[in-house]
């Protein structure tokens, strides 16, 4: 039974999610939910998915995230902006709530993290998936018992560990460094099964729409994505291989250097997951590689960072060594303030920054690396001390 705390705290999320969608008097601008609807309706009417009209925002997802946005058209225009917010309100709270976060302390986290800027805020005030996609990787993976499983212990999951990362996959390619993470921890069976669920949808898209699946994944090949022609240097892309563009100057020369830079990035995620999981932490090798989908993605939108709260509470909860924590605690704080937005470099201005100016707009990637550097060597302590006292690599299942 939740006490009073958990009763007045449960709304916060969702108010602050509508606070935040469309304030007060009500002017929601949710500009992704509509290219999202956008495309749902161009699915059933069979207009092609990524012809857009001039001034339009592209469809830069996988034709599986037309067939999984036709919900939205269950509802009007103006409902969706209600319900959307609402939506991302109760997965962010599911997720502080499988961190640790208890009673009260869930919704309330939920709040403040939308209400403060950062991440949380733009996914509901843009309309955007992140929060949901978080949401269907952590909460499909993370060890610790289910929502479900408290109503019904013998069954406490409706769908095998790997289908809802699957499902994830195939509307945004970046979750597929969760199959690889699996492989490398050992966890083969949900890793084939997350892989299997990604490859199921996605023919299932082909199958629905030939043309635009062959136009997406053949561009995909021959390294054309659909996004803005700026994407890959624009300063609120913080992925690594961002800041390698915007150093070099000169996106054509230096794309396959920073190709390089977002393989190193996914190498250093996967070895602090690894090391992580041996140590018996695997909650937190979840949130470092849902933290590598975006530092490891060639285009990563300052909304797309929302694994950076859970992570760093979870350092925090851990009682992680102090400057591995402080380092947590202060690049939450840096995805949270974004102080390089201060900086104006609409365009190609991004690509003729200062020195100054570099550094300040590309410290939120270098901070991330050098996070996962830390949590690998604090991993490797961890492992050294259950190997002195007899415990061995962990053997905690990925998920329960």
């Amino acid at each position: 039974m939740p006490n009073g705390l958990t009763l007045v705290a449960l709304p916060l999320p969702f108010l602050a999610a509508l606070a935040m969608t469309g304030g007060w008097p009500w002017n929601p601008m949710s500009v992704d939910l509509d290219v999202y609807r956008r495309t749902a309706e161009d699915l059933l009417s069979g207009t092609p998915l990524y012809a857009t009209e001039p001034g339009d925002l592209p469809m830069t997802y996988p034709p599986f995230a037309a067939i999984a946005a036709l919900p939205l058209l269950l509802f009007g225009a103006e409902s969706g902006y209600v319900v959307w917010p609402l939506v991302n309100a109760a997965v962010a709270t599911a997720v502080f709530a499988r961190v640790g976060a208890r009673g009260w302390q869930a919704p309330m986290l939920a709040a403040v993290m939308i209400m403060i800027g950062g991440p949380y805020d733009q996914v509901v005030f843009l309309g955007q998936v992140g929060i949901v996609l978080m949401g269907l990787c952590f909460l499909d993976l993370a060890p610790g018992p289910t929502l479900l499983g408290q109503f019904f212990p013998s069954r406490p999951r409706l769908l095998p560990r790997g289908v809802l990362t699957g499902l994830a996959v195939a509307i945004k390619m970046t979750p597929a460094l969760f199959v690889v993470a699996l492989f490398a921890v050992g966890r083969r069976r949900p890793a084939l099964i997350a892989g299997g669920a990604a490859l199921a949808a996605t023919a299932v898209a082909w199958l629905v729409r030939p043309a635009d699946s062959a136009l997406y994944w053949g561009n995909l090949l021959g390294g054309d994505l659909p996004q803005e022609s700026d994407s890959l240097y624009r300063t609120t892309n913080q992925s690594l291989g961002s800041l390698v563009v915007r150093f070099g100057g000169d996106p054509e020369r230096w794309q396959t250097a920073a190709l390089v830079a977002c393989a190193v990035a996914a190498a250093a995620v996967l070895v602090a997951a690894w090391a992580l999981f041996r140590a018996g932490e695997p909650t937190i090798a979840l949130l470092v590689v849902g933290l590598g989908t975006s530092l490891a993605s060639p285009v990563a939108w300052t909304h797309t960072f929302t694994w950076v709260a859970p992570l760093a509470l979870m350092i925090l909860r851990r009682r992680a060594p102090q400057p591995l924590a402080l380092l947590a605690a202060v690049y939450w704080g840096w995805t949270t303030v974004e102080p390089f937005k201060a900086i104006d470099a609409s365009g190609d201005a991004a690509l003729q920054l200062t020195i100054l100016q570099q550094m300040v707009v590309g410290l939120g990637p270098l901070l991330a690396l050098v996070l996962c550097l830390g949590l690998t060597r604090w991993a490797r302590v961890l492992g050294r001390q259950r190997a002195a006292v007899g415990m061995g690599p962990s053997t905690v299942q990925v998920s329960s």
